[in-house]
């Protein structure tokens, strides 16, 4: 059986120029990942200022994100419509379940889910 070497402990010197390394090693990475989430950011502002339009490009990123939610929402609405669902009705039940749904689940919010359920 081998015997783990022996290391002497290091100094405090020594420990607090290794701790320092790995401080800035930690330092650069966040700076590296905060860079990638501005990228990112950049990039799908980007794609909604392209999605709505030159006049978009006035408005902030929090209203760019609530434009996206306004097209859900009117999608929803207009399926009802073509569908001849009660708007308010369906909207009642729909919305509220969007933000603790899962993906796997979201087909079960529709309004032709809802109109299957409430016919």
């Amino acid at each position: 059986m081998n015997a783990p070497a022996f290391t002497p402990a290091l100094s405090d010197a020594q420990r607090i120029a290794q701790l320092e390394q790995q401080l800035q090693s930690t330092a650069s990475e966040l700076q590296r990942a905060l860079l990638k989430v501005q990228v990112l950011e950049h990039r799908l502002r980007l794609q909604r200022i392209q999605k709505y339009g030159p006049a978009s490009e006035e408005l902030t990123d929090a209203q760019l994100a609530l434009l996206d939610k306004v097209a859900a929402i009117l999608s929803v609405v207009e399926t009802c419509r073509r569908l001849n669902i009660p708007t308010r009705d369906c909207l009642g039940t729909v919305l509220p379940g969007l933000a603790r749904t899962s993906i796997q689940r979201l087909a079960e919010l529709t309004p032709t889910a809802w109109a299957a359920r409430n016919r």
